[in-house]
């Protein structure tokens, strides 16, 4: 029996070991299965992309005008080729992809295969804007390139509910460099958003990261490029609180035409550029740009960006987009709340106003005794009132119990007289500002000075004077960039007469509820009668400040205090001429097509040359369209002690 038992214990051994050979030798030829799968998965995988990158070169999708919105490609100014805009390297794949199309598109298809890492720090979710169009455009296998899931960017698009897409334009800001042309910006309007619910959506801004800078610093940074720029997306209320609220800036909303698939588009490709950088140029890659490089890519065959080559000022890219066939459906205008308390003022005889700012002021008591016996003046004052200490609630630096408590008083009383009718809405302005005139221009005319004709060409690529046509652009500003005059005389060459590079004016009329200051600044080069010549050139800086009026309708007065600075080789003491002195003048429309302007100016230098300069004009002009306008002129002008008159007509274009 011992034998036995050891026969059955040897032979049951003998058949695990067997057992465990044969698992052994079947978990070996599995693997070695799996590695010749995997192997043959990688190299099909591998021949699948060569054949994508062979197509899309036989395709020349390099070329394609899609690919080159994708990357942000434009033709170099001054070398062939082309150059992208995006100065970040982590946007490239490629190492030479911001010059080279063809390298960035191969790299980037190669580069959806790969699988290290987190879905979304993959190419393919990082780009899922290069993803969709070059899977529509190759026909990807959905077997070897499947959908990607690419959960944060899901996230993000599923916040912000998107069901179309507004373009937003808040007018301009002249205390403010990088704001004074306006300034464009989107809203992602929300699935089951309401048209009196438009605040609770998103904006899409693109701005310069500026840090605390201010002043020249500001300027000049921003001129040559010094910021980088970024996309960001936030509620939509806090844009209409800094620019409606705060800076008293009237919106206009521009309601796009973008179907469900476009707008999804353009949220691929702004998650492509959310941590993107770029340089920021205050006149061409600013804002409104990168803007627009959004919606072509939004909606293929929308060309905008290219009507932008050297500059780009917001009101006129607004104009390109309004202009561009079935892209706008409806726009709506949404007043500053400085706006919205001018339009009531304007509903209020003298001495309600007078009632309301008084008890706003605090200086009469927030009491029903203060205030009319007839119910709806009652009502009218109170909320005007209450409107009144609300805003300077809204704008003092720090908070101010003693007001914000008069607000809440303002508010308990005008409850005590119901529900009235108490102002009508704002005015909607008759003119938009992409139905104004364009932005340059050019003019042409001649005339007679000190008794010697000329002919004269004018050039000014921006933006509008005081005397331009005015619907579209705010009433009393003047912003003017580079604006060129050359002139012919009897017997004499074509000269430069005058070249200013920067003159901004801004005069806003003082009222009973604001009391702003007016303020002009112009620098650049012009010819004076200096030794009985008048062709020396100096080189002035001349600027001024102090208030300006409404005193009756359409029209507007202004006086300022000026100084001015002027640097001529042919002055005393330095070369240099500083001097002090007053100007004044007066705006007034006839018609909506006539305007006259008077002004009056002198200046006495007494450091450095001393000497004293004097002048008083008239112009007239009328508008003979969107796009022309003829202006008449005449002067009498003192300089270094020779009198002389001028007389002159141009005519006008814009474009």
């Amino acid at each position: 029996s011992d034998s036995s038992g050891r026969g059955i214990d040897e032979r049951s051994t003998g058949a695990v070991v067997v057992r465990v050979l044969i698992l052994i030798l079947l978990s070996l030829a599995l693997t070695a299965a799996d590695a010749v799968a995997q192997s043959r998965s990688d190299v099909t995988r591998e021949s699948y992309i060569e054949a994508l990158v062979a197509r899309a070169r036989e395709l020349q999708l390099a070329d394609d005008p899609v690919w080159h919105t994708l990357l942000h490609y434009h033709p170099r100014k001054l070398l062939p080729g082309v150059i992208s805009m995006a100065d970040d390297p982590a946007f490239f794949l490629a190492p030479d992809g911001a010059t080279n199309p063809a390298s960035e598109l191969e790299y980037t298809l190669r580069s959806f295969a790969l699988e290290d890492g987190e879905p979304d720090e993959r190419p393919v979710c990082r780009f899922r804007a290069r993803f969709e169009w070059l899977s529509e455009a190759l026909q990807f296998d959905p077997h070897q390139f499947p959908v990607p899931r690419c959960p944060r960017f899901e996230e993000f698009v599923t916040a912000l509910a998107p069901s179309g897409v507004t373009l937003v334009f808040p007018t301009g800001y002249l205390n403010n460099p990088a704001s004074m042309f306006g300034h464009t910006l989107l809203r992602i309007d929300a699935a089951g958003q309401g048209a009196t619910t438009p605040l609770l959506a998103y904006a899409v801004n693109y701005a310069a990261n500026t840090g605390n800078d201010g002043g020249m610093l500001f300027a000049v940074k921003g001129l040559f490029g010094g910021y980088v720029g970024s996309f960001s997306v936030e509620p939509y209320y806090e844009r209409v609180k800094k620019y409606s609220d705060m800076e008293a800036r009237d919106i206009w909303e521009y309601r796009l035409s973008l179907t469900s698939a476009e707008t999804r588009r353009l949220l691929m490709h702004l998650w492509e550029l959310r941590t993107t950088a770029f340089y920021y140029y205050f006149f061409d890659e600013n804002c409104s740009y990168h803007i627009l490089g959004l919606l072509e890519f939004a909606r293929p065959g929308l060309i905008l960006s290219e009507q932008f080559e050297w500059y780009a000022i917001p009101s006129d890219t607004v104009t390109a987009i309004s202009d561009a066939p079935g892209l706008v459906e409806s726009v709506e205008y949404r007043p500053a709340l400085a706006t919205i308390l001018r339009s009531k003022a304007d509903q209020l005889s003298n001495e309600a106003l007078d009632v309301a700012v008084a008890m706003a002021d605090g200086s009469v008591p927030v009491a029903a005794e203060s205030l009319p016996e007839q119910p709806l003046d009652a009502a009218r004052i109170s909320e005007f009132a209450g409107d009144v200490a609300n805003y300077r609630v809204l704008k003092a630096k720090e908070p101010n119990a003693e007001v914000q408590q008069r607000a809440h008083q303002l508010l308990l009383l005008r409850s005590r007289y119901g529900k009235h009718e108490t102002f009508g809405p704002t005015p909607v302005p008759r003119v938009r500002p992409d139905e104004g005139h364009g932005v340059a221009r050019v003019g042409i005319g001649g005339g007679m000075e000190d008794e010697r004709w000329y002919s004269e060409l004018q050039v000014r690529p921006a933006y509008h004077d005081l005397l331009d046509p005015q619907p579209g652009y705010l009433p009393g500003a003047e912003i003017e960039f580079f604006a060129l005059r050359l002139r012919h005389e009897e017997q004499d060459r074509l000269e430069l007469e005058e070249l200013f590079p920067v003159s901004i004016v801004s005069l806003t009329p003082r009222g009973r509820l604001f009391a702003p200051f007016s303020w002009k600044i112009r620098g650049g080069l012009t010819r004076k009668r200096i030794d009985n010549s008048r062709g020396k050139y100096v080189g002035q800086v001349r600027g001024g400040m102090g208030f300006a009026n409404e005193v009756f309708h359409h029209g507007l007065i202004y006086g300022l205090l000026d100084g001015a600075l002027e640097v001529s080789p042919r002055y005393d003491s330095d070369n240099v001429a500083i001097g002090f002195g007053p100007s004044g003048g007066l705006l007034y429309d006839v018609t909506d097509d006539i305007r006259v302007g008077v002004t009056a100016e002198g200046i006495r230098y007494g450091l450095g040359d001393e000497h004293t300069t004097a002048r008083i004009s008239g112009e007239l002009r009328l508008t003979v369209g969107r796009q022309k306008a003829l202006r008449l002129s005449v002067a009498r002008e003192t300089q270094f002690g020779d009198e002389f008159s001028s007389a002159g007509l141009s005519l006008h274009h814009f474009f």
